[in-house]
């Protein structure tokens, strides 16, 4: 027979042999995974199977799972795979990114991961996997961002605002260090570093 146990993930036993009529109980020492902030606290995630990147389901706290290599995910980045070990509690710990107008204020930015590819708009600090990062404003994109477990790293924006020869404000055109043109922009424009 094969016998397939539902679990996060699913556990297959290929080719038992059951004598006929025997009842047969298959034990399994599950282990667990625990997502945390960098303050300690826990995060709610999505849990992903680590070789296929399937998505298992949402969780928060410790979450109990077959043992086997799995990554964390929130908002829309992945952590590197851990392994769970029966009986043992794997955790991930997270880092934030917080950008910051001139003023110290929260401002709302777009995030970039490593690969280029854009995670969302976020404001104010954003929890994340471990990795390296940008982040983007009105079409420019700031250095990258290189984040560590329990890091958390908050980005000061850079101010423009574009005025007249009377110190009116204007509308101008923004380029970026390869003369691309970005857009037109008036008032206070914010940039990332860079």
């Amino acid at each position: 027979y094969d016998l397939v146990i539902e679990t996060l993930p699913s556990v297959l036993f290929r080719d038992l042999v059951l004598p006929e009529a025997t009842r047969t109980i298959v034990q399994i020492t599950l282990g667990a995974i625990q997502v945390m902030t960098p303050g300690g606290e826990s995060a709610a995630f999505e849990l992903y199977e680590a070789s296929f990147d399937k998505r298992l389901g949402s969780y928060t706290g410790v979450t109990s799972v077959a043992p086997g290599s799995y990554k964390a995910g929130i908002h829309n980045s992945l952590s590197e795979a851990v392994e769970v070990q029966p009986g043992d509690t794997a955790q991930v710990m997270l880092g934030t990114i917080r950008a910051l107008k001139p003023t110290g204020e929260d401002v709302a930015v777009d995030l970039y991961g490593e690969s280029g590819r854009r995670l969302g708009s976020y404001d104010g600090a954003v929890l994340l996997a471990p990795g390296t990062y940008e982040l983007g404003t009105h079409n420019c994109r700031s250095d990258r961002i290189d984040l560590a477990e329990g890091e958390t790293v908050e980005v000061v924006l850079g101010a423009i605002r574009p005025l007249g020869p009377n110190r009116e404000e204007i509308i101008a055109n923004f380029y970026d260090e390869q003369g691309r043109r970005l857009g037109s922009y008036g008032g206070e424009v914010l940039v990332g570093p860079g």
